[in-house]
C-alpha cells in the first residue's frame, strides 16, 4: 500500500489520482503505524538499495503525468520502506516477494 500510494500521489495523471484529501489520510495512517512500529521494536531506519519503482505498464496505459520526472523519494517515504522492509524481513519474507 505504501508504494501504490506513493505511485498515485507523484506519478499519475491528476485525472486517474484520487485527490490528496482522498489520500492524506492513508499517508498518515502509514506514517503513524511506521512510528508505532519504531517505538515499540526500537527499529532504527536504514539505508537499503530499493529497485527502481516500475512505471512501464501504468505508461502503456496512458496513466502516467506528461511532465514525469523519476524522483528520489523523500525522507518519511524512505522512513517506511526502510522500516516496512524490516517487518517483511522479520516474518521470514524477502522483500522481491513483496515487489513483484
Amino acid at each position: 500500500m505504501n508504494e501504490a500510494v506513493y505511485i498515485l500521489k507523484r506519478y499519475i495523471k491528476k485525472t486517474f489520482r484520487p485527490v490528496n484529501s482522498q489520500l492524506a489520510p492513508i499517508v498518515s495512517a502509514l506514517n503513524d503505524y511506521v512510528e508505532v512500529v519504531m517505538e515499540v521494536s526500537g527499529a532504527v531506519p536504514k539505508d537499503h538499495d530499493f529497485d527502481r519503482i516500475e512505471l512501464n505498464d501504468l505508461k502503456s496505459k496512458g496513466l502516467l503525468r506528461n511532465d514525469l520526472k523519476v524522483e528520489e523519494p523523500d525522507d518519511m517515504m524512505k522512513k517506511r520502506r526502510s522500516v516496512l522492509r524490516a517487518l517483511v524481513k522479520e516474518d521470514g519474507w524477502d522483500w522481491t516477494d513483496v515487489a513483484s
